[in-house]
């Protein structure tokens, strides 16, 4: 099967370049090359042409200031189809690296010469077992790096009393984390928030995860093991003051923001196998009134509905085509479902054992619809009284009547054609009117039970008693950004690639890593695993990107002192070995050469002694023979 590989842009000489190096490193491959252009007019029609192309790979040539190319990239990975397919975005400066790894794009280069990154990162991400590298020097530090990892974050709205954040990890109740922020210095003069709660429903970003992070104001106490303490009372008097007055000034800036920033309260999600809005409509999903968010399928557990806790569900019921439809049913199901009820008369059965090929897929398609439909009702039932409307349009099977019946789900309308938009979108505000209506009286009979409870106590309290004030920010403003800071150690690293590991298992996606300047790297898997456990550490693999050719050419110098540097250990210590070896033998031979002497001198000395023994010896005989002969003049003289 051959390899769909699309760009979008304009620089078709750079794009030549590119699919030569495809060709090149695999050539053993076939690939399917396509260029399109989008701007402003027809962001959904690319979106279409994209879906019916089915890519691999997509990249998005993006030029300053270029609207139309960041709204598609957008828009495709908040699309399920596209959230497994690298989408890579072409730049030629740094600005827009940070916004458009934080829309959870899949890699950012900046243009230049070398395409090598390019080419094999997105290969490496969607066809590991047959992406191939440049051999390049990979640098092992000696010691783990320590360094810091930063995790993306969306600020969803501020609140009076904490920060509502979008992350790719949860993060258990309690624990204080350092972040990176864009609140005014005057407001919080911290990077340490403490984590109030988390969650993985209602998602708007398309993160994995939420997390309600309490404001701290200053930073924590610091206890006599260097460990921070909570407890407010361990504050100094005056940080005490700071945090109380910082307090007020961020609870004034959130009451005077809370009624610019528009909350989108009611939730679409649209299901369409054919995809049919973005080729029949133009007006971008992003720029209703309401969350809208569309996929071509229901993902396996529905979990996308849980991530989205949609108000209204619209399914397109797809249109059965003999020559695509393949029946999937196992043997087992089969004779299950073997003479099932007709579609058209009710109570009887058909033999489908008698019907024809083309009539035993209808069967088998019709099957595998209902199949959906059971398991689809049962999950939005969990969900009680949040449960939401289901709405199934292109569908001549069931009536809305016939179709509640059969599923006990009264929440259920059934249209044998398409709506349009503009028919839904007055569906949606006729719904959100009578929820604002609804919440309106229930919080009124609230605050009336509570000052019939206690009318001195309860006097003064009003809506934002229920429902507090917050600051919803755009999702272009800074304010809407945040980094998690974890610790992690760089282990080794190459121009291309690099390992690092951490405490705490960390979920796949982009990140940034501060060593040796700041970069971003993508998580693939290893050895078939997301991180490999060293004692009690994780081990990461991460593809760099989002650098310019000076961050590059920084980056060469330093993977090749890492590099050089064990070369130059190993030369020096090989040195020092023959060094120490030369010094070695010559205080051998200095030892040697006392040794001899010392010999020599201890022969000479002996000798001596021998010379003074004769010596006395023929003395002692002078001195006999002197006796000897004054004896004899003795005896003579007698």
């Amino acid at each position: 099967m051959s390899k769909k590989i699309a760009y979008f842009g304009h620089d078709l000489g750079y794009w030549d370049d590119l699919k030569k190096r495809f060709i090149n490193t695999y050539h053993k491959e076939q690939f399917d090359f396509i260029d399109l252009k989008v701007d402003e007019s027809n962001v959904n029609h690319s979106i279409y042409e994209l879906f019916k192309f089915a890519p691999n790979v997509v990249y998005i040539d993006i030029k300053e200031n270029d609207k139309a190319s960041i709204d598609l990239a957008r828009l495709l990975k908040k699309i399920n189809f596209f959230s497994m397919v690298p989408v890579v975005a072409l730049v030629t400066n740094v600005k827009e690296v940070m916004n458009l790894i934080s829309d959870h794009l899949d890699f950012v280069f900046v243009k230049g010469v070398e395409t090598h990154d390019i080419v094999y990162h997105p290969f490496m991400f969607k066809f590991p077992e047959i992406a191939e590298s440049e051999e390049f020097a990979m640098g092992a530090l000696e010691k783990p790096a320590p360094i810091k990892l930063k995790e993306i974050a969306r600020v969803g709205y501020y609140g009076l009393s904490s920060m509502h954040v979008e992350t790719a990890n949860k993060i258990e109740s309690g624990k204080l984390i350092e972040v990176e922020h864009h609140l005014p210095s005057d407001h919080m003069a911290t990077k340490y928030f403490s984590v109030l709660k988390s969650g993985s429903e209602d998602i708007y970003y398309g993160s994995r995860y939420w997390l309600d992070l309490e404001y701290l104001y200053v930073d924590p106490a610091k206890k006599e093991d260097g460990s921070f303490s909570l407890n407010v009372e361990d504050l100094s008097e005056d940080e005490l003051n700071k945090k109380l007055k910082l307090g007020k000034s961020l609870k004034k800036w959130v009451n005077e923001n809370a009624s610019y920033g528009s909350r989108k309260r009611t939730k679409l999600l649209m299901v369409d196998p054919d995809m049919s809005y973005f080729e029949d409509n133009k007006k971008h999903p992003d720029t209703y009134d309401f969350v809208f968010r569309i996929n071509e399928k229901f993902d396996s557990e529905f979990k996308n509905i849980t991530r989205i806790m949609p108000d209204i569900i619209v399914y397109s019921f797809p249109t059965f085509n003999e020559d695509t439809f393949v029946d999937t049913e196992d043997e087992d199901d089969k004779k299950k479902n073997s003479n099932p009820l007709s579609l058209d008369e009710p109570g009887k059965t058909v033999d489908v054992e008698g019907l024809s090929e083309s009539a035993k897929k209808l069967e088998a398609f019709q099957r595998k619809q209902d199949a959906i439909f059971s398991e689809l009702i049962t999950r939005l039932k969990s969900f009680g009284a949040d449960a939401p409307y289901l709405i199934i349009l292109n569908c001549t099977k069931y009536t809305s009547k016939s179709f509640q019946d059969k599923y006990s789900y009264q929440y259920a309308l059934v249209n044998p054609n398409k709506i349009g938009m503009n028919v839904l979108a007055q569906m949606i505000h006729q719904l959100e009117e009578k929820r604002l209506q609804k919440e309106e009286q229930d919080i009124n009979a609230k605050i009336a039970a509570l000052r019939k409870k206690d009318p001195m106590k309860y006097a003064k309290v009003n809506k934002t008693y229920f429902d507090p004030p917050k600051y919803f920010v755009s999702k272009k403003d800074e304010m809407s950004h945040a980094l998690i800071i974890r610790d992690a150690s760089l282990v080794e690293i190459s121009e291309s690639t690099c390992f690092f590991t951490t405490k705490e298992e960390i979920g796949y996606g982009n990140y940034y890593l501060t060593h040796p300047f700041n970069f971003a790297v993508k998580i693939v898997p290893q050895e078939g695993k997301l991180s490999v456990k060293e004692g009690d550490t994780y081990k990461y693999h991460g593809l760099i990107h989002a650098i310019g050719e000076k961050e590059k050419m920084r980056l060469r110098q330093f993977v090749n002192d890492v590099y050089t540097q064990h070369k130059k250990d190993e030369r020096e210590k090989e040195a020092q070995e023959q060094q120490e070896a030369n010094k070695r033998f010559i205080e051998e031979k200095e030892r040697a050469r006392l040794e001899a002497e010392a010999a020599a001198s201890a022969d000479s000395e002996s000798d001596g002694e021998k010379s003074s023994a004769q010596e006395t010896k023929e003395k002692e005989l002078t001195e006999d023979e002197k006796l000897m002969q004054s004896l004899e003049d003795t005896a003579s003289k007698k």
